[in-house]
């Protein structure tokens, strides 16, 4: 084997590795850049997200409000056990400061033990009713999606990169290794069928 043998068989798979952690790599940062339309050689070019921005938010917003939150699950979590105990107790907390404290002297005495054991009977009951009410108007006023999408429309894009590279830089660094890996596989098979032929 002369060296330009053995130059090919060690260069191909390192060049073809290098290629393909490279266009991963471009890959995942042509997902936010570049930022607005530029043009070069009669080719227009904008990342993937920063283009498609308002299509995505919609999408988006259209999965939150129909999967992962709805208005009634704030109604499910306040009935929970340990948030209606958390929120009895905050209850008795705002009485006591705004409505006990307020109380004329003479019947304070006698009206604070009075509120609080109709509070300890019925807490729960009236933190379940305030929800229900507030829950109900939620529903007619909040629509879940519309503030979904406005949300993220009105979020900075580069804030918006910024949080997803550290929420999935593990991941976009697992695909770029991911593309070199399978650029020296490729590179391999390349040498492997230049002997052949």
């Amino acid at each position: 084997m002369n060296i330009n043998t053995i130059l090919i068989i060690i260069l191909i798979p390192i060049i073809s590795a290098l290629i393909g952690w490279f266009t991963n790599y471009i890959a995942i940062k042509s997902l936010f850049r570049p930022y607005k339309k530029v043009s070069f050689l009669g080719f227009t070019f904008q990342g993937v997200l920063s283009k498609r921005r308002e299509k995505l938010a919609k999408k988006i917003a259209k999965v939150v409000a129909s999967y992962l939150f709805s208005i009634r699950d704030i109604e499910e979590k306040i009935k929970e056990p340990e948030s209606l105990n958390q929120l009895t107790l905050g209850l008795k907390k705002v009485v006591d400061k705004h409505i006990v404290v307020n109380l004329p002297v003479m019947i304070k005495p006698m009206a604070e033990p009075l509120v609080n054991n109709i509070l300890d009977k019925e807490g729960e009951h009236i933190i379940v009713s305030l929800a229900q009410e507030f829950i109900s108007y939620l529903e007619k006023g909040l629509d879940v999606e519309q503030l979904v999408e406005e949300k993220l429309l009105a979020y900075d894009i580069k804030n918006l990169e910024v949080i997803i590279m550290g929420i999935a830089r593990d991941e976009f660094k697992y695909i770029e290794i991911l593309g070199a890996v399978i650029g020296f596989i490729v590179g391999l098979f390349q040498v492997v069928l230049f002997f052949i032929l």
